[in-house]
């Protein structure tokens, strides 16, 4: 897993892991969530999972192989192409299927930056009779979360109609990109999650997110500062 950013673990909450990810330079973060088992204890350190059923954790669900499971909740999610690849994902339904996985960033790169970029990719492993979404979020206060200050792939529904209650050979994936965009001063903190939403009735999916990256944005004095550094270097190196 390759993480060139540096991590500090702030505290445990309900259980499960929470922590902030430090921008300490312009180099990615990268979350590829293939530690993940579908239970409590190997969520990443660096986030927070929250669901609303009892029973949260359900362990692996693969594709091309594993039978249907209806249980609500968290599940690690392996493609059976690449048996070492992990997703994060759920399955929600409509009474008690909300699920959020949160992280915090924390911006230490010694001056305001102008936002965050993000990647990742979603996954859905099994059929849907229903309507369900990945929702972005984000918050300054870490208690109320919405798409203000982001742009981008924030809601991203389920592919309906086929072929409910069976697992995929294969899952359908889709590339997704979002941004923060509204500064954050040195020393300040964003919260970000994802939430597993369920809209309409009728059967549920398994989907989830993988291969998470974050990247700060500098300031545009910053960037030119950078570049005008890289100028001059290479002038003295011609000398």
């Amino acid at each position: 897993m390759n993480k060139p950013l540096s991590i500090l673990l702030l505290s445990l909450a309900a259980g499960h892991a929470s922590a902030a990810i430090l921008l300490n330079d312009f180099t990615t973060f990268t979350e590829n969530f293939n530690g993940f088992r579908g239970t409590a204890e190997t969520v990443p350190t660096n986030f927070t999972a929250f669901h609303q059923d009892a029973t949260p954790f359900h362990g692996i669900l693969t594709s091309g192989s594993s039978t249907y499971n209806a249980e609500t909740g968290f599940y690690a999610l392996n493609d059976n192409d690449s048996l070492s690849d992990y997703t994060f994902g759920a399955r929600t339904n409509a009474t008690n299927g909300f699920g959020t996985l949160t992280f915090q960033v924390t911006n230490i790169t010694g001056a305001t930056i102008s936002g965050i970029s993000f990647t990742y990719d979603f996954k859905q492993f099994t059929g849907s009779g229903g309507q369900s979404n990945l929702n972005f979020r984000g918050s300054t206060d870490g208690t109320t979360f919405s798409t203000a200050n982001l742009s981008g792939d924030t809601t991203t529904g389920v592919t309906t109609g086929v072929a409910a209650n069976t697992v995929f050979a294969d899952p359908i994936v889709s590339a997704k990109t979002a941004s923060w965009s509204s500064p954050i001063a040195n020393g300040d903190t964003v919260s970000l999650r994802f939430e597993w939403e369920p809209v309409t009735g009728g059967v549920r999916p398994h989907f989830g997110v993988d291969n998470l990256t974050v990247t700060a944005i500098p300031e545009p004095s910053a960037a030119l500062l950078s570049a005008l550094g890289l100028v001059a270097l290479a002038a003295r190196r011609r000398r």
